[in-house]
């Protein structure tokens, strides 16, 4: 067992690449992309033959282009779309779509297992890993067990992961966030979300008139979440 700290450190993204540049090859297997916003990837191509880690931006990672609604997620800086325990050939057509202009690290996946299993030894990286998704399978399983209200009311929850603390009981949403995007988390039409962010906005906890979206009165949200029985992670 390993401390949180220790955890979270050892599997940060600067310390990943701290390990790979220890390489002297580093250059000739490491290169950063640029996704443009709104540019899907497709990844099943690129299992067993690269890695990926995000550097910056978010990203809308999809477990299966065939299904896009039924197991998606929010990826971004430390996430890596494509790590996994075992090297069979994926079964599912994992696809990410770029909420904002993303950056990432495309390394040669031999590069990386070769460095991982010299400086990693005892499996920090992927247990993180492991760790961060099994948090946003949770989410989602949490998600379904609600109500088209508690699951927009829970999908504002989760993009304030994405916070900017403008001052203690306000926060700003991303700039990305939309009423379509809202819409397609929570599971409901954008009738609906808009009907549940009107009612938010006239008991002056929400402004979503404008971008980016700001909860204005952050105590006031976790009292109307306790009230109406909807998880705060």
């Amino acid at each position: 067992m390993f401390s949180k700290d220790t955890f979270d450190s050892f599997a940060s993204l600067n310390n990943i690449m701290k390990l790979l540049k220890r390489d002297p090859a580093f250059n000739n297997h490491c290169q950063q992309e640029k996704i443009k916003k709104g540019a899907v990837v497709e990844l099943y191509e690129s299992y067993n033959t690269y890695f990926y880690i995000i550097q910056s931006g978010c990203m809308k990672y999809n477990h299966d282009l065939n299904s896009v609604n039924d197991f998606q997620f929010l990826i971004s800086k430390g996430d890596m779309p494509l790590l996994r325990p075992y090297m069979e050939e994926l079964p599912n057509r994992p696809v990410c779509e770029a909420l904002v202009d993303t950056i990432w690290w495309k390394i040669d996946y031999p590069f990386f297992k070769r460095c991982i299993l010299k400086e990693d030894q005892k499996n920090i990286i992927l247990l993180h890993h492991i760790e961060r998704t099994r948090k946003k399978l949770y989410t989602n399983y949490l998600k379904n067990l609600l109500s088209s209200r508690q699951r927009v009311l829970f999908s504002l929850v989760m993009f304030l992961d994405q916070k900017i603390v403008k001052e203690p009981n306000t926060i700003e949403f991303p700039e990305y966030l939309n009423y379509t995007i809202l819409a397609e988390f929570s599971a409901t039409s954008k009738n609906y979300t808009s009907d549940i962010l009107r009612d938010l906005r006239a008991q002056n906890i929400l402004i979503s008139t404008k971008k980016p979206w700001i909860i204005t009165d952050l105590k006031k949200f976790r009292e109307l979440l306790t009230k109406e029985e909807v998880p705060y992670l």
